[in-house]
């Protein structure tokens, strides 16, 4: 009988008995390290997972709170023009979800108030600068056909004039 059968019938066909102790532990200490690299490495990659949708939840939390601004400041404009604006009551419908998605975004941790206020004022001034530049668009346009200025001539000054506003494009942009 060779001795690999007698450690076989002895043993059993448990391959690790072919080996001392020592040995045994040190394989099955490395087993535990890989297994641990495994989940480590695992529940990062979930983490990771996690911390971006975390910066995908902030972004739209910050995006919310700045198009509440924008609303708020276009409420105001149209509430000026007729108090019974509907397109004010459809910009305030809009501002209220956007509200209560922030709220909710609070409540979770997502964002903090002092970033909420700040970015509703940026998001309010950017829609007041360019409801202003719209205004003295319109008004050179106005001004220019009085004076009898070629209509088509006054129309490349009028779309000029609205394309300088960058700050339109940016408040408007997220929150159509």
């Amino acid at each position: 009988m060779s001795a690999n059968f007698v450690a076989i019938r002895r043993y059993g066909p448990n391959r690790l008995a072919f080996c001392s102790a020592k040995e045994h532990f040190a394989r099955m200490n490395s087993f535990a390290y890989f297994a641990l690299i495994v989940v480590i490495a695992l529940q990062s990659t979930d983490v990771l997972g996690d911390l971006k949708e975390l910066g995908d939840d902030y972004k739209e939390a910050t995006e919310a709170a700045y198009c509440i601004g924008v609303y708020q400041s276009d409420v105001e404009f149209w509430r000026q023009k007729d108090p019974k604006s509907p397109r004010a009551v459809d910009l305030e419908m809009k501002q209220f979800r956007k509200q209560a998605f922030v709220e909710g975004a609070i409540k979770q941790q997502i964002i903090d108030g002092v970033t909420v206020s700040k970015m509703r004022a940026v998001g309010y001034a950017d829609a007041n600068s360019c409801l202003q530049q719209r205004g003295r668009c319109t008004q050179q346009f106005y001004e220019h056909r009085q004076q009898g200025m070629d209509d088509e001539q006054n129309n490349k000054i009028f779309e000029n004039c609205n394309e300088l506003a960058d700050v339109c494009e940016r408040a408007y942009k997220n929150c159509g």
